[in-house]
Formats: C-alpha cells, sequence, structure tokens
C-alpha cells in the first residue's frame, strides 16, 4: 500500500511545473539537513570525576570528538535515533534521556530552530593567519619558538620541497594517514587517497629529512595571491620524531619558504575551536595565528542545568565562539575564594588571540561580585568578567 502511494506521489510530483518541483526538493533537502543522529552520553566528566550526561545531535565523528572532550576515552552512549531539531530539546529536558548540556551541530541560524536562547555558537573549525611580513627574528623572539629551531638545528632537520607523485603517494601512506588516525582517533577526518592526489596538482609538498631519511611531511597549497599550510603527517606516526622536532620543523621550514616566496600572509589552516587545543595553542603562541574565518556549521551548545559536572566540562574546555560575524573567547572559572590581577592576566595571556573582539571570563558562584575594576587597564577594552549563572546560564 505504501509503495503504491509512493508511486502515485512521484507520478503527481513529475506533474507539477519545474520551479514548484525545485521549491519542493528545496524544502525537503533544509527539513532533510535539520533531522540528526542522536545520542544520549553519559559518564564521568574526565577533569572533574564528576557525573555528566549529554545530548548530542549531529554526526559521528564529531560526536566522538565532543565525547573525547568530556569524558575521555571512557563513556556510555545511548543512539536513540535520527531526531528533528525543533524536538531535540524536549528530549533532552525530561524523560529517559534528560541531560545537562544539549549539543547540536548546525549553522548558527539554527539556533531559533532548536529553541536555544542563551547557547554558544561554537564553529566546528577556526581558520587562522599568520603575518609573515615581518622578519623571522622577530618570530624569534618568542623564547619557546627559539628553543624548538634550536632542537631542528641540534638534531640535523632540513628539509625538501617536492612535487613527485611518488614522493605523495609515500606521505599519504606511511606519514598522513598513520599520523592523523594515532593523533585523532575515534575523531579522525581522514581524507580519501583519490582527493587529495588531486589537490595535490595544485600544491607543493614539503619534506622533513633527518640524513636521507624523510620522517615528516606538509602539504602546501599555493595560488598566486595566497599559500596555505594545508595537511601533515609523520612517518608511522612516530612520537620520537615529534620530540625530536619534526613538527616545528615542518611550520618553521613553511613560514621560510613562503616568506622567501614573497608572501606577507600564510594561512595556517583549521584547528578545533577549543581555546586549550594542542595544535590551536601552537599556533597561537609560537606563530601569533589570528583567526579570520571559520566553518559555516558549528555546535550549538546549550547549558540545561548547572551540574558539577557541567562546570568541570566548562572550566576545563574555553573555546571560541561567533555571534553576530564577531568571535569571542569564553573562559569559565570554578567558584574561587579570590580571582586576582595576575589571574586574569594569565588567563588573557593564554587565551585572548587575534581577531577575537573580547575574551569573556565567566565566573561560577561570586562572578558578579568581580567587576571590571579587578581588569588590568592595559587589557580593559579586551577582557570582561560576568557571572556565568547569571549571564549565560538562565533559563
Amino acid at each position: 500500500m505504501n509503495r503504491a502511494l509512493l508511486v502515485i506521489g512521484k507520478k503527481i510530483y513529475h506533474k507539477f511545473p519545474y520551479r514548484i518541483r525545485s521549491l519542493i526538493y528545496r524544502a525537503k533537502y533544509l527539513y532533510d539537513n535539520y533531522r540528526m543522529d542522536t545520542w544520549h552520553i553519559s559518564g564521568q566528566e574526565t577533569t572533574s570525576n564528576q557525573s555528566l550526561s549529554i545530548l548530542y545531535s549531529g554526526t559521528e565523528i564529531n560526536k566522538n570528538y565532543f565525547a573525547g572532550l568530556a569524558f575521555g576515552q571512557s563513556c556510555n552512549e545511548t543512539y536513540i535515533g535520527k531526531k528533528y531539531l525543533w524536538n531535540i530539546q524536549g528530549i533532552a529536558r525530561s524523560g529517559q534521556y534528560q541531560s545537562a548540556l544539549l549539543t547540536v551541530e548546525g549553522w548558527e541560524s539554527s539556533c531559533g530552530i532548536a529553541k536555544v536562547r542563551n547557547g554558544f555558537f561554537i564553529p566546528l573549525w577556526g581558520h587562522g593567519k599568520v603575518d609573515s611580513s615581518v622578519d623571522m627574528a622577530e618570530f624569534l623572539k618568542n623564547e619557546s619558538l627559539n628553543s624548538d629551531v634550536r632542537r631542528i638545528k641540534k638534531n640535523g632537520l632540513e628539509y625538501e620541497i617536492s612535487t613527485e607523485a611518488s614522493q605523495f603517494d609515500d606521505f599519504y601512506h606511511t606519514m598522513y594517514v598513520p599520523y592523523i588516525m594515532k593523533a585523532h582517533g575515534r575523531a579522525a577526518i581522514v581524507q580519501k587517497y583519490d582527493e587529495m592526489k588531486e589537490e595535490f596538482k595544485k600544491c607543493k609538498l614539503l619534506l622533513i629529512k633527518n640524513g636521507n631519511e624523510y620522517i615528516a611531511g606538509i602539504l602546501l597549497v599555493i595560488k598566486e595571491d595566497e599559500a596555505n599550510i594545508w595537511s601533515l603527517g609523520i612517518k608511522n606516526a612516530d612520537y620520537q620524531y615529534v620530540k625530536d622536532g619534526a613538527i616545528c620543523a615542518l611550520f618553521y621550514y613553511s613560514v621560510q619558504y613562503l616568506k622567501e616566496r614573497g608572501f606577507n600572509k600564510i594561512n595556517f589552516g583549521f584547528s578545533r575551536p577549543f581555546l586549550d587545543d594542542g595544535v590551536l595553542q601552537y599556533k597561537k603562541m609560537k606563530w601569533k595565528q589570528e583567526i579570520v574565518d571559520c566553518s559555516d556549521r558549528g555546535f550549538i551548545m546549550h547549558v540545561l542545568s548547572v551540574t558539577p559536572g557541567v562546570k568541570g566540562f566548562l572550566a576545563h574546555n574555553p573555546f571560541l565562539y561567533r555571534s553576530s560575524d564577531k568571535y569571542y573567547g569564553a573562559v569559565f572559572v570554578q567558584d574561587k575564594e579570590s580571582f586576582s590581577k595576575e589571574d586574569i592576566k594569565k588567563i588573557y595571556r593564554k587565551y585572548f588571540m587575534g581577531g577575537m573582539s573580547r575574551l569573556y571570563i565567566h565566573l561560577f558562584g561570586d562572578g558578579d561580585m568581580v567587576t571590571q575594576d579587578n581588569i588590568p587597564q592595559e587589557i580593559a577594552d579586551k577582557l570582561i568578567i560576568c557571572s556565568a549563572e547569571a549571564q549565560f546560564l538562565q533559563q
């Protein structure tokens, strides 16, 4: 019976004018895109060891990434099927899958459809650039970067540029895939060989050598007026090469190579938006990366209940978010008896980055007792302190 109705429906559909069919198709496309795989995830929050429950709606890979932030390697997951965006909050607030934290993948405009009023739109990926117009000596004023370069030289790491297909194959199979899989586990996003091989036609492959051995590689996408640092890999995902300075060498020699070719801005690629992410911190602290763009889709994150587990998760996962085409940083601080100017300076130095309009420090507990007078004058226009409960987590 259902099959017969489907056949009849298709015949009727094809009798409509093209414009009507096009509108119906677009409406169905949008409708289907708001129907997503949904999981209930629970366990001990990895840093506080407090119980935490999350309702997550989106793709499996991004769910794995988010669950890893919250629970590390161990959590309980229940797949509850495909659910429409406008129903998600109701599922998370009551019944069997009641949760303290709701996270949905979508566009910033999806917040209204998900009935999220006080949530954050956290891009899946942030895109950064580095100002390479300055002399390399200016970068090396950073003592940490200078230490990396000394390690590179001490271990005799040099670079070579290649466009050979055979070397790309070796890079893809022995460096890129093993490293991505080991570094990201269940959240690994591995580009297909054929797709990357096609893109390689527009790339240079920068290889790091230790003597006659190639130990790491990175793809540089070079256009007439733009240079991009793209995908990297470490031979056999061997961490010893990382300790020897292989990743530092990839970035150092890439910047050096691209500067020599006259590029004053270098795209440093995409990074995850959580501000303690190792890759993002590396780009920020050592190369002064600025955020210039982000992915259109993101995590729409909404706190439903301020539990100890939620406090632990937020306190240990500061993040970049977007609102009205501007970028902000959000840092949450657990209940404290005191919060000094030195505390504020440390947070600012670590988490504020170029491209952000402001960095918000959200204090649990007595956050409303801390005023802007506590903020050092030199950063007062870039940082705001407020109460987490009062301004962001109200229902």
